[in-house]
């Protein structure tokens, strides 16, 4: 065979390669790729097959509209089928107790909360244990994803807790190895 015919052999691979239209798509939870497009298990035709709250039990409150397997909640609502509404603004100041199961006991605690540009996530500025955020999940409970706090020691945080009728009640796992002195305690916290 000569080196044109090999050529020619390539280009066309290549070409009729390059038609295929499904070749980069990948169709999730069972979905199958037809022209390009990802067609799912339900019959609609979007975006890889991705799980779609829309059709569960449930599915969108009367009057909200299901995109691409999610529900277009409005501004005031939350959540894969708008089910929350957004927590209060709780920013401010609050003070209270920690019940901490170490050496330090019950402590008076102070906290300045103040509002992220994401109206779920807060910044705690704890006067004892640096600043955390915490992120709500519902519009009273919140939980601390494990992080390092700022602050002259940087403890190591992660939590959760509840804000009703503008009051804290929430638990936090620390643990600090400040000067080589490694520390783990549980502290309660209850601020107004």
């Amino acid at each position: 065979m000569s080196r044109h015919a090999y050529i020619i052999i390539a280009l066309t691979i290549l070409t009729l390669g390059s038609c295929d239209r499904c070749l980069r798509v990948e169709c999730l939870n069972g979905g199958v790729c037809l022209n390009g497009e990802c067609r799912c298990q339900d019959g609609t035709e979007r975006p890889i097959c991705e799980m779609d709250a829309c059709f569960d039990a449930d599915g969108c409150p009367e009057g909200i509209a299901c995109k691409y397997g999610r529900c277009e909640c409005p501004d005031s609502l939350f959540g894969l089928t708008c089910q929350f509404e957004y927590p209060e603004n709780v920013e401010g100041e609050y003070m209270g107790d920690a019940d901490c199961d170490s050496w330090i006991g019950n402590t008076i605690s102070f906290c300045n909360v103040n509002q992220t540009s994401n109206p779920l996530i807060y910044r705690v500025n704890d006067f004892a244990y640096g600043t955390y955020e915490i992120e709500f999940t519902t519009n009273t409970h919140f939980i601390v994803k494990q992080q390092t706090t700022g602050g002259t020691i940087g403890y190591e945080v992660s939590g959760e807790g509840e804000f009703r009728n503008g009051e804290f009640d929430y638990t936090l796992d620390i643990k600090s190895d400040y000067g080589g002195f490694d520390e783990e305690m549980t502290c309660d916290f209850h601020l107004e």
